[in-house]
């Protein structure tokens, strides 16, 4: 594990290395919105692999992923009245399946995640930093206690105050359907008046 401590001085060089790593098959340790998350290129193989390992499988649950904009979750929903409700959601700690066939999708507000995500110009896994089982990572002692011994890149930005999950719904029928409430509430019958 090699960390960095991101400031205003060394950022642009640090986010174009992260990019760089990750490209290349590696794991990139960042802050999000809800907790320190685990960024890699979805479509390599070996860095899938090396997350399974660090995530114990997760029991074969998907893993979600970011995007740089909230356009790349709304063109993949068709109905009007859903697509207006959630681009005003966005940028949010939620997590949106937009269509069955696709990963739960996320933008956030975090420059950093953002900026990586534009270097590599695909999108990026989005797994909180942390074995399954065990509380997502919120600080360098976290980190260090979790991942000592992997090999990834961690581009630290202080601590995250207070974890949690976030908010993921998805759209079914053309509808809103909550599967999991976070910080950011959500009545579903009252989504699409």
């Amino acid at each position: 594990m090699k960390i960095f401590y991101i400031n205003k001085t060394e950022r642009n060089n640090l986010i174009n290395l992260a990019s760089q790593y990750i490209n290349a098959g590696g794991l990139v340790i960042a802050k999000a919105d809800t907790s320190y998350t685990i960024l890699s290129d979805p479509n390599n193989k070996t860095a899938q692999k090396r997350m399974a390992k660090i995530k114990n499988d997760r029991n074969n649950k998907p893993i979600s992923i970011f995007v740089d904009n909230k356009e790349d979750i709304i063109c993949q929903i068709e109905n009007e009245k859903v697509k207006i409700y959630i681009k005003q959601l966005l940028p949010n700690m939620i997590t949106v399946i937009a269509n069955i066939n696709m990963p739960g999708m996320r933008y956030i507000r975090r420059k950093t995640i953002n900026q990586i995500i534009g270097n590599t110009k695909h999108f990026l896994t989005a797994t909180s930093a942390n074995p399954s089982g065990l509380p997502p990572a919120r600080n360098i002692s976290d980190i260090r206690k979790y991942f000592g011994n992997v090999e990834c890149m961690v581009l630290y930005e202080g601590l995250i105050p207070d974890c949690s999950s976030s908010t993921i719904i998805a759209v079914i029928d053309n509808k809103i359907k909550v599967l999991r409430q976070g910080p950011i509430k959500i009545d579903s019958s009252l989504a699409l008046r």
